[in-house]
């Protein structure tokens, strides 16, 4: 049991480890994060639909810039379906977990679009060349300009979102530096939770 005088040194600190809790702030700004990767991810998918297109008119002379335009559609439901899939902002994610993600969205757009234009009978308005370069194309170049990108950026503040370290002994602590050598995977430490108050600050 403690005694009286353990008690009266004990109050002070937690007070004051409080104190200092609420004056935890951190700079990372996740929807920032998450909004500059959907606006890098929507040039990606764009220009991988030109370059689809633009490979796949050298093999078919007659393929024209319609076809290009058919393929916008699809962007939007790209960026939907990296959304549902936790893209954005996409901290802590592996590099491979990221590509898995990556594929199959950009798979499961085209399988899509696929299976639209079989049931709208179109299919002789569309070119399945430009949408295979294009599919190859996205998966491609998502991963390696969010790669550069993230490479690019990780070092400013404003990346990533902020977290807390589960205790502050020498685990939390070595976990705490490991993340913020490597900014480029999103996390953030900006406290430790412990209860020990002999680790306040």
């Amino acid at each position: 049991m403690a005694t009286p005088l353990t008690i009266a040194k004990i109050r002070p600190q937690r007070a004051k480890a409080a104190s200092r809790a609420q004056e935890v702030v951190s700079t990372a700004k996740p929807l920032a994060t998450g909004a500059v990767l959907l606006a890098c991810d929507a040039l990606t998918l764009t220009l991988a639909g030109w370059l689809g297109y633009f490979l796949w008119s050298r093999v078919n002379v007659a393929i024209g810039p319609e076809f290009y335009r058919q393929l916008l559609p699809g962007l939007g439901v790209s960026l939907v379906i990296y959304a549902c899939s936790g893209l954005y902002p996409g901290a802590g994610l592996s590099p491979v977990e990221e590509l898995r993600r990556i594929v199959l969205g950009t798979t499961a757009v085209w399988l899509i679009s696929t299976a639209a234009i079989f049931l709208s009978k179109e299919g002789t308005s569309y070119s399945r060349g430009v949408l295979v370069a294009s599919w190859l194309c996205s998966w491609l170049l998502v991963p390696v300009v969010r790669a550069v990108l993230r490479k690019a950026l990780a070092r400013h503040g404003w990346w990533g979102v902020p977290v807390l370290v589960l205790g502050a002994g020498r685990t939390g602590r070595t976990l705490a530096h490991n993340l913020n050598a490597q900014p480029e995977c999103g996390l953030r430490p900006v406290a430790y939770l412990d209860d020990d108050p002999d680790k306040t600050g």
